[in-house]
Parts: structure tokens; C-alpha cells; sequence
């Protein structure tokens, strides 16, 4: 199974998170903005930050946090203007002063769009700047960033095995790689160490999280006994994207694809999302429905486009992987896989790859 999301997620964590969850490294700029019980929309924040910015130009720590509104409104929405939004106020907060939270917000960005190279050094220069070091949020985008680039062995090396476990994101960096090993069993235990955490210190969006993730490790694993009480947590924490797609994978996998349908529709009537949009492509499929299929796909499609469209690379993979799904362009495909093998080179990126080139081959025969 597909899992697209772990990077913006973590990268974004300290925004969600409860101060203590980040660890003794978290740095009063990591954790000014973490919101309070009533959270405010993006488009609130937005507003409040532009109109403080707009009154008082010189305080960089609210052109921070402006940024990071346009980041989260970038995810939301799939437009990637927003993306250009947040570099500009950031690029206005660090002109002020250079700090760790602008650094932190550089680094996920640069994750969250697949630059891992960006990311790296955006993460060295946060880390260097941490109040406290080692910071393990920006050792967590490090180790995304590395295994990103299929460089799976120095990921290793900057949370071994060994690596104490009561930090959130050590836990969350080392589920991340047994997860790319594909030991999904032992990245189930350590998402659910990453939620006892998270629980702990009250933070719900993380539990949520660590929770559906570790679900999903089981539904890869074909423990779907194991997987539903964690889904059935993480919905109880308030849910999330990932509950949502690693249920319906669950519902699929034990032969209910129609209930997973309905599912995905349901999310995807309040919240467009792609890759909501590919999966749900992919059940319909399954269903024989080839009206509903192809509705989902074109809407998959149009949102990959337009991101690439803005001179993007982070859904170059996704396209390649929704041509390979529906028996589109096999030579646009294998492109496509070969411009984000460039970029992002992880066990994905090269299955995609694979794929693409094993159809374009087929598809070249008399």
C-alpha cells in the first residue's frame, strides 16, 4: 500500500502538537503558535497574521507564523500558490531576524515538496541554531529527508535501533524507516510508542495519527484483526486523512469495497484530496463502476497537473503511479517516474519506476 503523507506529517507536527510532546529540544519558537483548545480555521489565521504584519512590518515572529498559516493553507487546498505565499513571508521574517522557527518552516517546506536536499540543509541550519540540541524535530527531517533520497543506511545511522524511545519524533523517525524496510510489524509497534506518547501529553491530532498509521502498517502486513482497533483509535482521537484512506484499504482488503466507496466519498464531499480521489479510482475500479472510476480519476489527475503545473515536483510520482493504475499513457508515465527519481528515491519512487518501465517496454512491441 501507498503511504504518501508521512513526510508533510511529521514535518508539521510541532504545529499540532501539545510543547512537551516535541521533547526537551523544543525551542520557544517551535512552539509559540501551538494552538489552543478552540483552533482557529487556516483562513483565520491567515487574517490575523497579514493584518498584524500589515500594522507591525518589523515583527518577524508573526511573519513566521503567517508563513506557516500559507504552508497549512498550501496543503489544504492542493494549490500550490499558497507555497510561494509562505517562502515570501518567511523570506521577510528572516530578513528581520534569522531564527529557528523560520529555518524549521524552510525545512518543512522543502520536505513537504519533496526537495529533500533543501531540507537537509535547512535541517542542519535549524538544528545548529536549536536552543537545546540535539533537536529531534529536525533529526525526524532529516531522516525523511534521507531516506527521500534512498540513502536508507545514513538514515539508519541518525536514530539507530538502539536510540532511546521517549521522544516522539526518534520514535516516529525509526517507524518511518521499518516501515521503507517493509518490517511492518515492527513500524506498527513503534507508531504505537509514538501514540502513547502523544496521548500522554494530551496532543489528540498526534495520537490520531500514530494510531492510523500504525493500522495501516498492519493492513500491510495482512493483520487485519490487529489493524482495526487502531483505526478505530485514531478515529476516536479525532481522526484523520490517513485513518480515512487506511480504512478504506481495510474495508477492500476483506472484500467490502463498496463500504469503502461510500467512505471515501463521504471525506472526499468535505475535503478534495487526491490521493483520496486515486484510491477511491482504484475501489470503483474494483466494482466494475466505471462512471464512478473514472470521475475519481479525472479529478486525481487534475489536481497531480495543476501541481506540476506551478513548476512543482511532489506529485510526479502520484501521476505516474494514476497513469500505471489506469492503463494511460505508459510512455508519459515512465517520464514522469524518471524526472521524480531525479528528486525522490526512496522504495516507491523505484517500484513506480520499475513499473513504468516494464509497460513502456510492452507497449514499444509490435
Amino acid at each position: 500500500m501507498t503511504r504518501w503523507r508521512f513526510a508533510p506529517l511529521v514535518a508539521a507536527a510541532a504545529g499540532c502538537a501539545h510543547p512537551a510532546v516535541l521533547g526537551p529540544t523544543a525551542t520557544p519558537a517551535a512552539t509559540a503558535n501551538v494552538p489552543a483548545a478552540a483552533t482557529p480555521t487556516v483562513d483565520q489565521r491567515i487574517a490575523y497574521y497579514a493584518g498584524r504584519v500589515e500594522q507591525h512590518p518589523r515583527l518577524y515572529p508573526v511573519w513566521a507564523q503567517l508563513a506557516e498559516a500559507y504552508f497549512d493553507k498550501a496543503k489544504e487546498t492542493w494549490n500550490p500558490s499558497w507555497l510561494a505565499n509562505a517562502h515570501d513571508a518567511v523570506a521577510h521574517s528572516r530578513a528581520i531576524q534569522d531564527t529557528y522557527h523560520a529555518l524549521e518552516i524552510e525545512a518543512q517546506i522543502a520536505a513537504y515538496t519533496h526537495q529533500f536536499t533543501d531540507a537537509l540543509t535547512w535541517a542542519h541550519m535549524a538544528e545548529a541554531a536549536a536552543t537545546y540540541p540535539p533537536d529531534t524535530h529536525m533529526r525526524a527531517i532529516e531522516v525523511e529527508a534521507l531516506v527521500g533520497l534512498g540513502e536508507i543506511d545514513e538514515a539508519r545511522q541518525l536514530v539507530p535501533e538502539g536510540a532511546k524511545i521517549d521522544d516522539f519524533f526518534v520514535v516516529a523517525s525509526l517507524a518511518k524507516i521499518a516501515n521503507e524496510d517493509q518490517r511492518f510489524d515492527q513500524a506498527a509497534s513503534y507508531y504505537l510508542v509514538a501514540a502513547r506518547l502523544a496521548h500522554q501529553l494530551q496532543a489528540a491530532p498526534l495520537v490520531a495519527w500514530a494510531e492510523a498509521m500504525a493500522g495501516g502498517m498492519y493492513v500491510d502486513a495482512k493483520d487485519y484483526a490487529a489493524a482495526l482497533p487502531h483505526l478505530d483509535a485514531a478515529r476516536q482521537a479525532g481522526g484523520c486523512a490517513e485513518e480515512t484512506i487506511h480504512r478504506g484499504e481495510l474495508l477492500a482488503a476483506t472484500g467490502k469495497q463498496r463500504a469503502a466507496l461510500v467512505l471515501y466519498e463521504q471525506v472526499l464531499s468535505r475535503h478534495p484530496d487526491p490521493h483520496l480521489h486515486h484510491v477511491a479510482f482504484k475501489v470503483a475500479k474494483q466494482l466494475g463502476d466505471e462512471v464512478i472510476a473514472q470521475k475519481h480519476y479525472q479529478a486525481a489527475e487534475q489536481i497531480y497537473r495543476s501541481v506540476i503545473d506551478k513548476h512543482q515536483i511532489y506529485t510526479l510520482n502520484a501521476l505516474a503511479q494514476l497513469l500505471l493504475d489506469g492503463n494511460g499513457n505508459a510512455q508519459e508515465a515512465l517520464a514522469l517516474a524518471h524526472q521524480n527519481i531525479a528528486y525522490k528515491r526512496d522504495r516507491q519512487a523505484r517500484v513506480t519506476l520499475d513499473e513504468a518501465e516494464r509497460r513502456a517496454a510492452g507497449a514499444a512491441r509490435p
